[in-house]
């Protein structure tokens, strides 16, 4: 069996997350992972896709090892869902501030806080 990625690593530390963190509240979500499109479909697509409340929040996930960038196509993904409404955001790994950013800004979503935002850097740059 193959060793997972840093990136798939991160992936999966933020959908357990984001899973402790709803559940608990009893709160109205859906999350789905987007696969890579393998010559169908648009490229570009967040790792993430989260309804949370009727609010729309697309996550892509970068490694904080490798200190990965979104594509371009990525970020114009992530630019037009937040100028559609949305919440848009870059999450590099499951570092603690990181994290901890991601809980704060989906409890203020969920508790109907806030306005839609962009998050395309760091909170704390390595």
């Amino acid at each position: 069996m193959a060793s997972m990625t840093p990136e798939t690593r991160a992936k999966i530390a933020i959908t357990k997350m984001i899973h402790a963190l709803l559940r608990p509240l009893s709160a109205a979500y859906s999350l789905r992972n987007t696969p890579a499109p393998m010559g169908i479909g648009k490229g570009g697509r967040p790792d993430m896709m989260l309804i949370l409340n009727g609010h729309t929040i697309e996550i892509e996930v970068k490694s904080a090892v490798s200190r990965g960038k979104p594509t371009p196509l990525q970020e114009q993904w992530l630019r037009e869902t937040f100028n559609a409404g949305g919440d848009a955001w870059v999450v590099w790994g499951d570092q603690e501030t990181e994290l901890g950013w991601l809980k704060d800004r989906l409890l203020e979503i969920y508790r109907g806080e806030g306005v839609p935002s962009l998050k395309l850097r760091r909170i704390n740059a390595l």
